[in-house]
């Protein structure tokens, strides 16, 4: 009589990694271009304007000329900053939330996501302040909300990780 052998265990595959379809990044770049482009040509012809203050020139949202009718400064503020901070802050964070984002998302969804945040922003603005105003904060934010609804709608499936970004992300928020 044979001994009864032992029964195999299952084999246990390695654990995998999960893949997502992210897309290349090359819009942040070209949106942080755009905007550091801006602010140079601003400051190298600050000192010609004389003067006129030269981000009402450049296109500051100011809510009597947009009642007027210069609707094309709803936009123009997403791409002029006040001060070097200003600029440096925005442009940082685009580069922090864009990549992720662009990557996430893809370029198309991300230039929306940058264009209607912050065309939200410059509305919000001109509905709730009187004074002028330039920036992209309001795209920053709506980066920034974006890529928390992105962790918070995924974090079963992103992990740990994502977790504790959106926890980062929330006390950002509370920050700003």
């Amino acid at each position: 009589m044979t001994a009864p052998s032992e029964p195999t265990p299952p084999a246990v595959s390695p654990p995998r990694a999960l893949t997502l379809p992210l897309s290349p990044v090359w819009l942040t770049y070209v949106l942080l271009g755009v905007i550091g482009a801006v602010f140079l040509v601003q400051f190298a012809l600050a000192p010609f304007e004389g003067d006129a203050d030269p981000i009402l020139f450049w296109g500051a949202k100011i809510n009597a000329l947009i009642v007027r009718g210069q609707v094309w400064r709803l936009v123009t503020p997403i791409f002029i900053h006040a001060s070097l901070t200003h600029f440096l802050f925005n442009a940082y964070a685009l580069y922090v939330f864009g990549r992720s984002l662009e990557m996430a998302y893809g370029a198309l969804r991300m230039l929306l996501l940058f264009f209607f945040a912050g065309l939200g922003g410059t509305i919000a603005s001109l509905w709730l302040s009187t004074a002028a105003s330039v920036g992209a904060s309001g795209a920053i934010f709506g980066l920034f909300a974006a890529e928390a609804v992105l962790l918070w709608r995924n974090r079963a499936l992103l992990g740990p990780r994502a977790q504790a970004r959106f926890r980062e992300l929330l006390i950002l928020a509370g920050i700003n």
